[in-house]
């Protein structure tokens, strides 16, 4: 099914590796924001 576990233990790291689009990345990055500072980030 392709699933794989997730992260075991917090000192592993998750990486992304975006190949694509731009709008792709700035979507991206802007979940993370939003996760990191709590807030929508307009």
């Amino acid at each position: 099914d392709g699933s794989a576990p997730g992260r075991r233990t917090a000192d592993q790291l998750t990486v992304f590796k975006s190949t694509g689009h731009a709008a792709l990345d700035v979507a991206a990055a802007y979940v993370v924001h939003s996760a990191v500072t709590g807030r929508a980030a307009g």
